[in-house]
C-alpha cells in the first residue's frame, strides 16, 4: 500500500463533475452573485450595449459580478481578469464558463463610470438594511492617492503658455488642410478628446487655476491632478480622495475624490454627501484639524439640528494663544460685545469696525489718543488695532465647544474610526495609485474600492445570511 498520495493524471470522469461542488456554500463569490442579482442594474444607470450584428454581448450583471469578485480578490488588472476567468474556480462558476476578453472588462469599466457612484450607495444601503450602520458617530477623513502619472512630466506656467500657443498653430493648420483638402485629416487626438478646441479649453482652465499659485504646474499626462503633498513630506501629483466612516462596523457612508490640496474646504460638503447616500446624518460628526476653517465653522452651526459636529483646533491656533497668553493686550484678552459689535480692551475702551476684508475684520481703538496705556498695549504711534477672522464669533463658540470632556472623548475616538479605512484599502485591497487617468476615472476608482470595502464588511458580519431586499 503507498504510504503518499499523488496525482492520478489517468483518471477521468465518466459524468462531469459541477462546478456546484467545487465552490463552498460559504464562499464570498456567492455572496458577490446574490448582491448584484439584488440590484437593479438599469435603474442605477449600467448601460447594456445592443447589438443586432455578431454575436451577442455580454450581460452588464455578468461584468459586474467578474469586477466585484475580482477586486474583493485584489485582481485589478483586466488582463489577469480575463486569465482568471479561465482558470479560477470560483470565476469559473461566477461567469457560469463565460470568458470576456479584457477588452469588454475595461469597455464595461470605463461607460458606466458614473453609474458605479450608485453602486456604492446600494452597498451603505445594504449594510443599513443588515443593521451594521449605527448612524451615531461619523469620523469624516482623506487621504492622498497617487495620480497614474510621473511627477516628472510637468508643465510650468511657461510652458503651459507655449502649449497653447502651440494649440493655436495646430488648429490653424487643421483648418487650412480641411479647406485645401475638404476630408478630415488622419492625425486625431484620442478618444474623448478629438477636438482640438477642447483640449485647448481645458489647458487654458487648467493655467487660470494655478495662475494665483506660486509652484503652479500641469502634468501633461493627467492634466486633472494636482501637486499634493503625502504623509512622507514629498509632493505628488494625486487626487484627495474623501471618506466617511460610521462607528459600529467601519461602513463608509460617504466618499468623494477632489482635486483639493487641503480638506479645509470639505467639511460640510463630506456631511452633505453623507445625508445624500445614506438619507440622514450621524447624532456626532467629527474631523480633524484639518478641516478647520472660519467657512466652514460658521456653516457647521447651520447643520446643528442635524447633526453635532466637532473638529480639532489646528497646532498654530493653540500655539498662538499659549505664546501670548501672558500678553495682557493680546486679541485674545479683549472682550467681543456683539449687540454693539465693538472689541472692548482690557481697560474698558471699546475698538470699533474699521474695515472689512474677505476673511478678516479690523477695529480701532476710539480712545487711542488719550489712553495713558498706549505705549504697553502697541509700539504703533497712530492707533491701536486688532484684525480678527470674519467669523471670529463662530470660531470662539466652536474653541468653547471642544473644551468640554464629552468633546474631547469624541475627538479621540476619530483615529481608530478612520485611519484603518484608509489602512485597510491602501494595505488589502491595494489601492495606493488610480489605474488610468483623470478626475472622472479616479472618481469611478474610488467609488468602486469603498464599494468593495463595504462589501467585504458586510460578508465579515453576516456572511451568506446577509439581507438584500
Amino acid at each position: 500500500m503507498s504510504s503518499q498520495i499523488d496525482a492520478d493524471y489517468s483518471k477521468v470522469f465518466l459524468f462531469p463533475p459541477s462546478l456546484e461542488d467545487f465552490v463552498p456554500a460559504n464562499d464570498p463569490v456567492r455572496f458577490i452573485r446574490a448582491f448584484v442579482d439584488s440590484l437593479d442594474l438599469e435603474n442605477l444607470g449600467f448601460i447594456t450595449r445592443v447589438s443586432k450584428d455578431g454575436r451577442p454581448g455580454f450581460a452588464p450583471s455578468l461584468l459586474l459580478k467578474i469586477w466585484l469578485y475580482g477586486s474583493y480578490e485584489r485582481i485589478s488588472s483586466c488582463r489577469k481578469l480575463e486569465r482568471k476567468c479561465k482558470r479560477d474556480l470560483a470565476l469559473l462558476w461566477l461567469s457560469g464558463m463565460n470568458y470576456p476578453d479584457h477588452n469588454t472588462l475595461w469597455r464595461f469599466f470605463f461607460d458606466n463610470k458614473k453609474a458605479i457612484k450608485q453602486l456604492f450607495k446600494k452597498s451603505v444601503q445594504v449594510a443599513i438594511k443588515n443593521d451594521l450602520v449605527g448612524m451615531v458617530y461619523h469620523a469624516i477623513d482623506g487621504t492622498k492617492i497617487c495620480a497614474n502619472a510621473s511627477r516628472f512630466k510637468k508643465l510650468d506656467k511657461k510652458g503651459m503658455k507655449i502649449l497653447l500657443e502651440r494649440l493655436d498653430e495646430y488648429i490653424a493648420a487643421m483648418e487650412r488642410q480641411i479647406k485645401i483638402s475638404k476630408d478630415e485629416p488622419d492625425d486625431r487626438l484620442p478618444e474623448g478628446l478629438q477636438k482640438t478646441e477642447e483640449l485647448k479649453k481645458r489647458v487654458k482652465e487648467t493655467v487660470d487655476s494655478l495662475q494665483n499659485k506660486e509652484n503652479g504646474t500641469l502634468n501633461i499626462i493627467d492634466i486633472d491632478s494636482r501637486r499634493i503633498m503625502t504623509n512622507k513630506g514629498i509632493t505628488e501629483y494625486s487626487y484627495n480622495a474623501q471618506a466617511v466612516a460610521d462607528q459600529k462596523c467601519g461602513i463608509i457612508v460617504g466618499s468623494q475624490v477632489t482635486q483639493a490640496e487641503s480638506d479645509n474646504h470639505l467639511l460640510t460638503e463630506m456631511i452633505a454627501e453623507v445625508k445624500d447616500t445614506a438619507g440622514s446624518n450621524a447624532k456626532y460628526s467629527v474631523a480633524d484639524a484639518g478641516y478647520f476653517s472660519g467657512e466652514e465653522i460658521a456653516k457647521s452651526e447651520e447643520l446643528q439640528s442635524q447633526t453635532d459636529i466637532y473638529v480639532n483646533i489646528p497646532k498654530e491656533h493653540n500655539s498662538s494663544a499659549v505664546k501670548k497668553s501672558d500678553d495682557k493686550y493680546h486679541t485674545n484678552n479683549f472682550r467681543y460685545d456683539k449687540e454693539q459689535d465693538v472689541y472692548i480692551c482690557p481697560h474698558g475702551t471699546a475698538l470699533k469696525k474699521a474695515y472689512q476684508r474677505s476673511n478678516s475684520i479690523a477695529y480701532n481703538c476710539t480712545g487711542f489718543d488719550s489712553c495713558s496705556y498706549k505705549s504697553f498695549c502697541t509700539r504703533s504711534k497712530k492707533i491701536k488695532q486688532i484684525t480678527v477672522h470674519k467669523n471670529h464669533e463662530q470660531i470662539r463658540r466652536h474653541k468653547e465647544k471642544i473644551k468640554s470632556e464629552e468633546a474631547r472623548a469624541l475627538l479621540r475616538q476619530r483615529g481608530g474610526c478612520i485611519e484603518k479605512v484608509f489602512g485597510h484599502i491602501k494595505e488589502q485591497l491595494g489601492l495606493r495609485r488610480f489605474r488610468a487617468v483623470g478626475k472622472s476615472n479616479a472618481e469611478a476608482n474610488w467609488y468602486f474600492v469603498c464599494t468593495i470595502y463595504n462589501l467585504q464588511k458586510i460578508w465579515t458580519v453576516k456572511g451568506i445570511s446577509a439581507c438584500f431586499t
